[in-house]
């Protein structure tokens, strides 16, 4: 099965190594509605949630930065994308510009 809690530690470092010294045009986080990732979870047979790294269509990254975001898909047990429900998700709220106010 994918995936691993880690300690808060260690999410720390490895968003430190993301991050770096230089932060300036950087997508630093994603932000998602629990209610969005609840009905991917859901579905019918989801056994995992997918994310796929995506970028933003051109129009889209002319008036929006950053330029990258994630699409979010269920997939059932053999690890096939469900896709038939249409529950699947972009338009996340990008850090930055809109950052938490509790940022690693």
């Amino acid at each position: 099965m994918p995936g691993k809690k880690i300690t808060l530690d260690e999410a720390k470092k490895l968003i430190k190594n993301y991050q770096g010294d230089n932060t300036k045009d950087k997508l630093l986080s994603l932000t998602i509605d629990a209610d969005m990732i609840r009905a991917v979870i859901d579905q019918k047979d989801c056994q995992y949630v997918r994310f796929y790294i995506a970028k933003n269509t051109a129009e889209v990254a002319e008036t929006f930065d950053p330029t990258h975001t994630l699409v979010i898909i269920g997939a059932d047990g053999e690890e096939k994308s469900i896709t038939e429900s249409g529950e699947i998700y972009e338009d996340l709220g990008a850090c930055p510009p809109i950052c938490p106010k509790d940022d690693f």
